[in-house]
């Protein structure tokens, strides 16, 4: 898997060059156990940066109201890969985002977005 010996660099696509910085190298989380995966993807690290991968179903969960499976045509969850904080692993929120299902952080070729929401602090220089 990429970044189990070797790091992986990221295509920051779509943002300015000031945040070039950001692309990495990230080598993926050893330990702790409950940080190296994010929705079944392991989840990488550079310096105070955390890259992983998460999903949001929405406030009904990934089986709709009541336990009940979505209707067809219902709004697919959001997949994306995420730049954010120790903390933020596993949620839909960080620095930065792509709206990409790839498998591995190489693989990511979805135009990288600010996020636009509050902020707990600014990425890290």
């Amino acid at each position: 898997e990429a970044g189990a010996l070797y790091p992986v660099q990221l295509l920051l696509r779509g943002l300015p060059e000031a945040f070039s910085q950001y692309s990495g190298p990230y080598y993926r989380v050893e330990h702790p156990p409950e940080r190296c995966y994010s929705f079944g993807r392991p989840v990488y690290r550079a310096g105070g940066c955390w890259l992983f991968f998460a999903e949001d179903f929405g406030a009904e969960g990934p089986e709709g109201p009541e336990g009940r499976k979505a209707k067809e045509g219902a709004a697919a969850p959001a997949a994306q890969w995420i730049v954010g904080r120790e903390e933020d692993i596993g949620r839909t929120h960080g620095w930065m985002y792509s709206d990409d299902e790839a498998s591995s952080p190489d693989l990511i070729r979805g135009e990288w977005q600010l996020w636009q929401g509050p902020l707990g602090g600014a990425p890290p220089p």
